[in-house]
């Protein structure tokens, strides 16, 4: 009998569903913070960043100092997730996915990819911080869904395995997408694109 159980579990575990998790603007306020950050390091710059302005915006006015925010020590730590975030990852492995952060890898010496899977610990549980994988290239990740923000993650060296679920933001709106949710407060929307194969 115990023989038994143990290839059920097996068979569950093949046959579940694989969800890649941005993070950043994602499952955080990044955005929101980052462009606090710019505004009291570089007021005057900031004053000349668009209304409803992105980092992207930030990086195309001054790349090294928006890099230099980025790659700060604690910077990381300082963002919150977004409402309902942590619950939904819960509702998902809950549900039987088999869940991964995926998120950007960081080549510059900082300590920028040890604070996110510190930040990923913190208020996603310690037993998420060895899920999280860092890419160049998210195509390159096997997976049958991808949640992110930025729609140009499935260009890269393979066509994806993953179904790109849109993260809605201001900057993605135009982008084309298997789906797109508008939070993680109603888990019903994501749920009705996971469970629609």
């Amino acid at each position: 009998m115990a023989k038994n159980r143990k290839w059920t579990h097996l068979a569950v575990f093949i046959m579940a569903k694989i969800v890649l998790l941005d993070i950043d603007s994602t499952l955080n306020n990044f955005q929101e913070h980052f462009l606090n950050v710019f505004s009291q390091k570089y007021p005057d710059l900031y004053s000349k960043l668009p209304e409803s302005a992105s980092h992207y915006d930030a990086l195309k006015l001054n790349r090294d100092f928006s890099m230099k925010i980025l790659q700060e020590d604690g910077f990381n730590e300082k963002m919150v997730p977004l409402e309902g975030a942590p619950e939904a990852v819960e509702e998902l492995d809950r549900r039987g996915y088999l869940i991964y952060f995926c998120t950007a890898l960081v080549t510059d010496h900082s300590n920028t990819m040890r604070d996110r899977v510190e930040w990923i610990g913190k208020w996603f549980g310690e037993k998420w911080m060895e899920r999280v994988i860092f890419t160049k290239d998210k195509t390159m990740v096997r997976g049958d869904f991808l949640i992110d923000d930025s729609p140009f993650k499935t260009r890269g060296n393979l066509n994806p395995t993953w179904k790109l679920i849109v993260f809605d933001v201001s900057y993605n709106r135009e982008d084309e997408c298997y789906g797109r949710i508008f939070g993680w407060k109603n888990t019903k929307p994501l749920f009705d694109l996971l469970e629609s194969e």
